[in-house]
């Protein structure tokens, strides 16, 4: 029987600089592959392999063949090419905001691709039903809506609505779940799933997360500086590893590391911790705090943007030495209450060592005690400024040190979160994500904060990279009496960064209490909800690779029905 996909031996080069070397996959009807790898493994260069993609970068296939349906498309000029994969194969891009035309609505959008695959006019029932087969309800405030009206989750549901308007026989899907909360990533997985059984697509998910591909695909190829090196059965791989990098990237993973101890990180990175043998490093005790403990509380809190509320009645207090997790989907009030926190945003109902953050001037030293660390740390960073410079200029400017004072203090905090040597004299575009994230830190810590606020400190970045930032944060308030607030959508991040847990929906707090607590044994619904998008928070979530699928994700607000999932094991007992 011949594969519906079939990659043998590619290699691929852009500006004659090798990125793809002897590359092999192979896919069935019905059948659903992931491919996994950090930044730059090659993933992505792989999808625009097989679609014909790779000459808009200047990229080519030296050797090797794609077969696609029997035949080999690499032989093939650009143009047969395209008319040959057209009606086969179809992608779902990365970013679903930069793949809708931002000022069209969203049913012109659909009845634009419908009309350009079939060639014939599309009816206002055709519109519907392509909206319905991605479990979207096709009402008129929907159909005249723009991208920027809906959720992260619908928009993500029309990328794939125009993706399939061709009616493929083959999907690839470049992660597809990247940024988007627990419970919406659960329900585009079933979607995928869903749509797989009911048309026999053949199915290519593209993720660092590790998660979403084992509970959405049946096989998983692992990518590492442009090679395959490991492949078989997700079950399988995720479970056994063999390969050393696929080992270390499922050890990377949050939840397979017990509570108080350092997550597992490459050996020889920048991080300071790394496993030891196999074996698991744990977190020092903490510093206690002496003396006035200074704090940051919301009493009473509500805030609004113009007539619309977003926080109602909020009450919390963290002090300097305790670690705190907010958690919630998109929209819930995480990111406004971590500005309120830290004076971005002044409200009278926020105060530092009991005084209001409005009635403090830019010079008094209270001003600096609670410190905000933004979620993108490329855009927290001035283009033109080394690392070194720009931890100089936040030394110069909070606290007046002199220049030679200033250079001196700014590579001590760059050498404390990882940074030396060459890297300190780079600039942002020529630093990854997670260094890019650690100098951010590093101007936090400036300050000389008693508490630091971090808005989602880890989103988008690859697992081990991920780590080290963990393990980074957790070192830091082990040094001093460092209080800690984690804002994150990432339960498995929180729950090893923080002692207790704030839940919020909708602008309110709808639980709170120790993490342990909170995260496995939850009263409010909407907290069951979260944790149930997570599997590895379920009980008894560590079926055998052979094993009768589990239930999935409690639907969120734009879920379809749930499909079987398979899961990573839960780790929360000490080793």
């Amino acid at each position: 029987m011949t594969a519906l996909l079939d990659v043998r031996d590619i290699n691929v080069t852009i500006a004659r600089t090798k990125v793809l070397t002897d590359v092999s996959l192979a896919l069935d009807s019905g059948e659903a592959l992931g491919i996994i790898g950090e930044t730059g493994s090659g993933k992505t260069m792989t999808l625009r392999a097989i679609t014909g993609l790779l000459s808009s970068i200047g990229g080519r296939i030296e050797s090797g063949a794609i077969h696609v349906d029997g035949r080999d498309v690499t032989r093939e000029p650009l143009r047969s090419r395209q008319r040959t994969l057209r009606g086969i194969v179809s992608m779902v891009p990365q970013a679903s905001m930069s793949s809708l035309d931002p000022l069209q609505r969203i049913g012109s959008q659909v009845r634009e691709a419908l009309q350009l695959n079939r060639r014939t006019r599309a009816t206002d029932d055709d519109v519907r039903h392509a909206l319905e087969a991605v479990r979207l309800t096709p009402t008129e405030t929907l159909l005249r809506s723009r991208p920027h009206e809906l959720s992260g989750g619908m928009r993500q549901r029309v990328v794939i609505a125009l993706a399939l308007a061709s009616e493929p026989r083959l999907l690839l899907a470049d992660e597809p779940t990247t940024a988007l909360d627990a419970s919406v990533r659960s329900s585009v997985l079933n979607l995928f799933t869903g749509l797989r059984i009911e048309r026999q697509l053949g199915l290519v998910i593209v993720s660092h997360d590790i998660n979403a591909i084992a509970s959405a695909t049946d096989r998983v190829v692992v990518m590492h500086q442009g090679r395959v090196v490991e492949t078989g059965r997700t079950a399988e791989v995720l479970r056994s590893p063999r390969d050393p990098y696929t080992q270390m990237l499922v050890g990377a993973l949050p939840e397979r590391t017990p509570r108080g101890y350092y997550l597992l990180a490459r050996r020889g990175s920048e991080d300071e911790r790394a496993a030891t043998d196999g074996g698991y490093v744990p977190v020092p005790a903490r510093a206690v705090p002496t003396g006035n403990v200074p704090a940051v509380e919301a009493r009473r809190l509500h805030f609004s943007y113009g007539d619309r509320q977003v926080l109602h009645d909020i009450h919390v207090r963290v002090r300097a030495g305790e670690r705190l997790g907010i958690v919630g989907e998109s929209g819930s009030g995480k990111s406004t209450l971590a500005r309120l926190l830290t004076g971005v945003l002044p409200s009278d109902q926020v105060t530092v060592d009991g005084r209001p953050w409005r009635r403090f001037g830019g010079r008094q030293p209270e001003r600096h005690e609670v410190q905000l660390i933004l979620q993108d740390p490329f855009a927290s960073l001035t283009e033109t400024q080394t690392a070194l410079a720009s931890v100089e200029e936040a030394c110069r400017t909070v606290q007046r040190l002199p220049r030679r004072a200033a250079h001196g203090r700014a590579l001590e905090l760059l050498e404390a979160v990882g940074l030396t040597g060459d890297l300190v004299h780079r600039r942002p575009g020529r630093l990854s994500g997670g260094q890019c994230q650690r100098v951010s830190i590093a101007r936090a810590l400036a300050a000389n904060p008693s508490i630091l606020v971090a808005d989602e400190p880890t989103s988008a970045l690859d697992l081990s990279v991920q780590a080290g930032i963990v393990n980074l944060l957790l070192t830091l308030t082990t040094r001093r009496p460092l209080g800690l607030v984690v804002v994150s959508h990432d339960l498995a991040v929180i729950s090893h960064l923080s002692d207790t847990i704030v839940v919020m929906e909708r602008g309110r707090i709808v639980e709170a209490g120790p993490t342990e607590q909170v995260l496995f044994r939850p009263e409010h619904p909407y907290t069951r909800q979260l944790v149930s998008a997570n599997p590895w928070l379920a009980p008894n979530a560590a079926p055998g690779p052979d094993a009768a699928p589990g239930p999935d994700a409690a639907p969120g607000p734009d879920a379809d029905r749930p499909t079987g999932t398979r899961t990573l094991e839960r780790t929360d007992a000490k080793p």
